[in-house]
């Protein structure tokens, strides 16, 4: 599996023609968790966002609807889907909508993984350096049980620090 979208669509959405800061990402990320959470329609779910200056990376955890393997192929790999048609109606409350938001992890990160499970489904976990990179999706068990973890790992020559995270979790937590 790979990214899916016209190649010239990707070279005008990925970068600042779409994202101007580099901290962007954590306001995605977090959207995205919020959304999957209204999904499962769950009250007792959160989202947790941990990071390590050390290891230069940044996770946001959420205990949201996961997804399946259809839902990486059809909806999170697909630049631009129509979200509505792969996970069903949408409720007035979601926040992310055009899927595009996951273009703004690749402003800083050097590598990204993901690590899920949807109800009723295996836990599922795969890595992505690039936008072209082959994606292969493997079974994996995932602790937390229902939800995603995505971990963005830093590139060097970003502007954006790790040790900036947590500011950029209280000034986007707002959005949504």
């Amino acid at each position: 599996m790979q990214f899916q979208a016209n190649s010239r669509l990707l070279e005008l959405l990925v970068g600042s023609n779409l994202y101007p800061d580099e901290d962007v990402c954590i306001r995605e990320l977090l959207q995205n968790s919020h959304d999957a959470l209204l999904v499962r329609r769950t009250s007792s779910g959160g989202i947790r966002v941990r990071h390590s200056t050390q290891g230069r990376w940044f996770e946001v955890e959420d205990d949201g609807c996961g997804m399946s393997l259809d839902v990486i192929r059809d909806s999170f790999l697909q630049i631009g889907a129509d979200k509505e048609s792969v996970l069903g109606k949408r409720t007035p409350d979601e926040v992310g909508y055009f899927g595009v938001g996951v273009l703004s992890m690749f402003l800083i990160a050097a590598s990204i993984r993901v690590h899920t499970m949807a109800e009723g489904h295996p836990g599922l976990c795969f890595s992505v350096n690039t936008l072209d990179d082959d994606i292969e999706v493997v079974e994996e068990v995932r602790p937390g049980g229902i939800g995603t973890t995505i971990r963005v790992n830093f590139r060097s020559g970003v502007t954006f620090n790790v040790s900036q995270v947590a500011d950029m979790v209280a000034k986007y937590a707002g959005h949504i």
